[in-house]
């Protein structure tokens, strides 16, 4: 009887936060899914490029599963090949070297939705390495304004949306 009425005051107590939680992960993948045309991701890889001061050039990868941060998925790469400046080189080599690997490993990790940080230039980059390996993914992209804030999301067609 007390276990029932502590479970009940729990809930009373949490409820709100646990729907806030629940529509802020996987209720926005599925909102992203609706808005794209596709089944609601459920792992979702986004690629972004970095330097110091045009020296030291990396690129991360951050997962979402479920709509909630996968940091045990996270990586970052060093640039090995990609010429300095070179954004959409940088971004085929991280995009060959993750996917490649993932096709020789066999791994079970594919995702569901592939998000660039940047405009059409970096969507197009991934789309040709993802196709120079036989592989099928929806890419879309991040486009910034110029105040470096995301503005639109160029969609699965090349599309813009506010």
């Amino acid at each position: 009887m007390l276990a029932a009425a502590n479970a009940r005051i729990h809930l009373e107590n949490n409820l709100d936060q646990h729907l806030r939680k629940f529509a802020k992960t996987v209720g926005a993948a599925a909102e992203l899914g609706r808005i794209l045309g596709i089944p609601a991701p459920k792992r979702i890889e986004c690629f972004d490029n970095s330097h110091t001061l045009g020296t030291d050039p990396v690129s991360a990868m951050v997962v979402f599963q479920d709509g909630s941060p996968d940091r045990k998925s996270y990586r970052k790469y060093r640039i090995k090949t990609a010429a300095r400046g070179d954004d959409p080189g940088a971004m085929k080599e991280i995009v060959y070297r993750r996917y490649q690997k993932m096709l020789m490993t066999d791994a079970v990790d594919r995702p569901d939705l592939v998000i660039m940080d940047g405009g059409i230039t970096q969507v197009r980059a991934c789309k040709e390495t993802l196709a120079a390996l036989f592989l099928d993914l929806p890419v879309i992209g991040l486009k910034k304004d110029a105040f470096h804030k995301t503005d639109a999301i160029i969609d699965l067609d090349e599309a813009e949306i506010p």
